[in-house]
């Protein structure tokens, strides 16, 4: 409408993103290719294109001459490659406030006479307040519809009676919610975060990210929205890159009293991820936290009740006077049970030979050998018999 009342080559209406501080184009019409329309709108400084200005200043702003114009040095070299040589922009002013501005460009010069530019600042303050009260309604339909997905999200969580289950059913709830390809959640393991759950996540990545060192308030990555082109620098590191994420998502989970973990949501697409999230998604990380941080309390219950069961049947097994092989078989079998590993084994070991006397190993098929499966480096077996240390191999 703009342009057949008009009578200009091309238009364009952007939105100022408050998050951003750049004015994100909505609709366009005359360009052949809407490149022209994102250069304007990606340049890093408003001040330097007739939309930014306008926006800026809350006034209509010209540029008559675009091949005269000696100030607006990116903006103009790619106005005259494209064939303008007149331009104006008319800011979208509501109650005092700039939330946009329409661009308009022509292949004459001097396109933009002041009785013309009034004219469409007089339309434009109608269409200012219908674009406001639209994307009121538009926030309103979006709020009550990621309400209605977080109550599905938190009311699926508590169906599951597990931590593991409840982490699960928790990523792949916040992945369909933000539109995210790839995702996993961290826990606080004493001095570590480690990768708990993880969905679409190649080998190599989930290898090189599984385990983070965490001090309190250090994380691996920076919390919040992060987006990053492939050929840039400084924002996603290049591990991430390697495997075409521009967009990332990092997020603490946190109680009031102590942080429990973390969330990590990540695309391939630059703008996966709208900035409303960053205001939308921590009240319900908050809910997750909690169930995270309540379930992990009743997990750790369990193996201290499981502990304390194992600690009292071996007792029976020493007051019963049975042999030393009975006892250690006894062991074999509760700490299998109770733990999340494969295989366990027990070695009794002879301080003056300094060699295993008894190797006793329970396969995950339930068999059992009695035999050196490997063999501790020196230094190793230093560390765990003389300073009584544990021995961890990654």
């Amino acid at each position: 409408m703009t342009v057949e009342m008009s009578g200009v080559d091309a238009a364009w209406i952007g939105l100022l993103d408050e998050g951003t501080g750049k004015v994100r184009p909505v609709a366009q019409v005359g360009f052949e290719d809407v490149s022209a329309v994102r250069f304007e709108s990606e340049l890093a400084d408003l001040e330097e294109t007739p939309i930014g200005r306008a926006v800026l200043s809350g006034k209509p702003y010209s540029v008559q001459d675009v091949e005269a114009e000696t100030t607006l040095g990116l903006w103009r070299d790619e106005a005259l490659k494209r064939g303008y040589r007149s331009a104006a922009a008319i800011p979208l002013v509501v109650d005092g406030s700039p939330i946009g501005a329409l661009g308009l460009y022509s292949g004459k010069p001097g396109a933009f006479p002041e009785g013309r530019l009034r004219e469409l600042e007089a339309f434009m303050e109608v269409a200012a307040v219908a674009i406001k009260s639209s994307q009121l309604l538009e926030r309103e339909r979006n709020y009550a519809s990621r309400l209605e997905m977080y109550q599905r999200v938190i009311g699926s969580m508590l169906e599951e009676k597990g931590l593991e289950s409840k982490l699960r059913t928790a990523i792949d709830s916040l992945m369909r919610v933000t539109g995210a390809e790839m995702g996993g959640i961290y826990l606080v393991e004493e001095d570590q975060l480690r990768l708990q759950v993880h969905r679409n996540m190649p080998d190599d990545l989930v290898a090189a990210i599984r385990y983070y060192r965490f001090t309190g308030e250090s994380f691996p990555f920076k919390p919040g929205i992060t987006r990053e082109r492939l050929s840039d620098e400084g924002g996603i590191c290049d591990l991430l890159k390697r495997h075409g994420i521009q967009s990332l998502i990092y997020h603490p989970l946190r109680t009031k009293e102590e942080v429990v973990g973390a969330l990590i949501l990540a695309s391939p697409r630059y703008d996966a991820f709208p900035d409303e999230l960053d205001r939308t998604l921590p009240p319900l990380l908050d809910l997750i936290s909690l169930i995270i941080s309540h379930s992990a309390l009743l997990r750790k219950s369990a193996e201290r009740l499981a502990r304390l069961s194992i600690l009292r049947d071996i007792d029976k097994a020493i007051v019963s006077e049975l042999s030393i092989g009975r006892v250690v078989d006894a062991i074999l079998e509760h700490v299998s049970a109770v733990s999340e590993v494969d295989m366990v084994g027990v070695s009794l070991l002879d301080r003056r030979s300094m060699r295993f006397d008894l190797i006793r190993f329970k396969l995950p098929d339930g068999s059992r050998i009695e035999e050196e499966p490997f063999k501790l480096a020196d230094s190793l077996m230093d560390q765990l018999v003389s300073k009584g240390e544990p021995v961890i191999i990654y």
